[in-house]
């Protein structure tokens, strides 16, 4: 049985989201193609240009890249902050060398409207650019914990400590991050002290 590595599991999460961002983006220039001009948001063909950019990237780029760039966000991201995720979620795709990207491609995906008043991307779409965004961040979490090269030991009144060996990343608080979030993390078998 093969485990997959978080950096796999994110960059297959990212695909993911790029390919609903570019559906979205071809539902919107099919049922409203003049407010999509009118807007600025990318054209289907350009969409799908830059999923394919970033889907090629180098998985632990992604991941690091992610980290750096919207740690400071994600409380607001796991609380589902609507307003603050429209207006700032645009950003999670620069550091990712996505260029043409409005910052308000979000909003602008989850708020246009069909002449009859309608959503032109309904909000389970929306939903899931949410839970792609929870499971990058609990991926990263995960992938935080594995890079800490976690270790397990007994102490000499027959208790255990639990650690880390290494301080990657070490301005997040790596423990309070994942009860607040209920990740699960996998630590290594306990060795004595």
């Amino acid at each position: 049985m093969s485990v997959v590595s978080e950096e796999q599991r994110f960059s297959q999460t990212v695909k993911v989201l790029s390919e609903a961002i570019v559906y979205s983006v071809g539902k919107i220039y099919e049922k409203v193609p003049a407010e999509a001009t009118e807007k600025g948001i990318v054209a289907p063909g350009t969409a799908q240009m830059i999923a394919m950019v970033v889907s090629g990237l180098d998985p632990k780029t992604q991941i690091e890249t992610f980290i750096k760039h919207t740690s400071k966000y994600w409380e607001q991201i796991r609380k589902k902050d609507r307003e603050f995720f429209l207006v700032n979620a645009g950003k999670i795709f620069i550091p990712l060398q996505v260029i043409n990207v409005k910052m308000s491609i979000f909003m602008d995906i989850v708020t246009l409207r069909d002449p009859a008043g309608e959503p032109v991307i309904h909000s389970d779409i929306e939903d899931q650019i949410w839970e792609l965004f929870h499971s990058m961040v609990k991926i990263s979490l995960k992938y935080i914990h594995r890079q800490r090269n976690p270790y397990r030991r007994t102490t000499p009144e027959g208790g255990e400590t639990r650690g880390y060996w290494e301080s990657f990343m070490p301005e997040l608080d790596l423990h309070q991050m994942i009860e607040n979030w209920g990740v699960k993390v996998v630590w290594p078998e306990l060795t004595n002290a």
